[in-house]
C-alpha cells in the first residue's frame, strides 16, 4: 500500500497559482489539464466574460485528496478602479484576496484571514504598473510567441518573470523564463521557495495555434498545464 512520503510535498494549488500567475483569447474559454508527475490532478479554464476575465481551477485527484480544492480569480476590465479577486479553497487552507488599482497603482489590498497579510500587503509598498495574476496568466495565452518580461502582484508578494531562452522544434516554440519573488515571502510555506523555471510551449500553426503547455519546475517537481 502506498504511504505518504515524509519529504515535504509541493501544494499543487500553490504551484497552480504560480502557473496561473505566469492563457486568454479575445472571447470564449480555454481549458487545460493540470498534471503533476504524470498524474492528472484536475482542470483549469480561463474565460473572457466581457466585463471581466475569470480563471477557475478545480483539483479533485491529488494523492490521498490532501490538496484537493479550487482556485477562482477574476480581473475586471474597468480602468478605474481595476479590481482583482482571488479565492482559494482546499483541504489545508482557505484564503480570499482582493486588490484595487487606480492610475496604475495599487490603492487597496484586502486579505482574509488577516494573518495571511504580509509586508507587501501594504499598497504603498507595491511598485507602480504591476499586473494582477489573471492579467499575467492571460499574457502567456494571448500570443503564439514568447511574451515579454512582466511583473505582477498577488496581494502578498511582487513577482518578476523574465525571458531567458527561446527554442524551436519543428513548428513548436518553447520559451523559458526565470520566475522570481522580488518582494514578499516565497511560495510553499514552510519551504519559502522564491525562484522557479517556467517553460511555455506554443504551437503556432493550425487549429492548435496558441499556448500548448505551461510548466513550473523546481527541484524534482514539475507541474504542467496541458491542452
Amino acid at each position: 500500500m502506498e504511504r505518504p512520503s515524509t519529504m515535504p510535498r509541493p501544494n499543487p494549488l500553490a504551484l497552480l497559482s504560480i502557473c496561473a500567475a505566469a492563457m486568454a483569447t479575445p472571447s470564449g474559454a480555454q481549458s487545460y489539464d493540470v498534471v503533476l508527475g504524470g498524474r492528472t490532478l484536475g482542470q483549469i479554464a480561463l474565460r473572457d466574460a466581457g466585463s471581466q476575465q475569470r480563471l477557475q481551477a478545480n483539483l479533485n485527484n491529488t494523492p490521498f485528496g490532501v490538496f484537493d480544492g479550487s482556485f477562482v480569480a477574476t480581473s475586471s476590465d474597468a480602468q478605474a478602479p481595476h479590481v482583482y479577486t482571488g479565492i482559494s479553497r482546499s483541504t489545508r487552507k482557505s484564503r480570499d484576496i482582493t486588490t484595487i488599482a487606480s492610475g496604475g497603482r495599487i490603492i487597496e489590498t484586502r486579505i482574509a484571514p488577516h494573518d495571511e497579510r504580509t509586508a507587501m500587503s501594504d499598497p504603498e509598498a507595491v511598485p507602480k504598473g504591476v499586473l494582477d495574476p489573471v492579467e499575467a496568466f492571460a499574457a502567456f495565452a494571448s500570443t503564439s510567441e514568447c511574451p515579454a518580461a512582466l511583473r505582477f502582484y498577488d496581494g502578498r508578494r511582487v513577482i518578476g518573470i523574465t525571458p531567458e531562452k527561446r527554442m524551436t522544434e519543428g513548428e513548436a516554440v518553447t520559451c523559458s523564463y526565470a520566475y522570481r519573488v522580488e518582494a514578499g515571502p516565497g511560495h510553499l510555506s514552510p519551504l519559502r521557495i522564491s525562484s522557479f523555471t517556467l517553460h511555455a510551449t506554443y504551437a503556432p500553426a493550425g487549429a492548435s495555434r496558441g499556448l500548448a503547455s505551461l510548466a513550473v519546475k523546481t527541484g524534482p517537481f514539475s507541474l504542467r498545464i496541458e491542452r
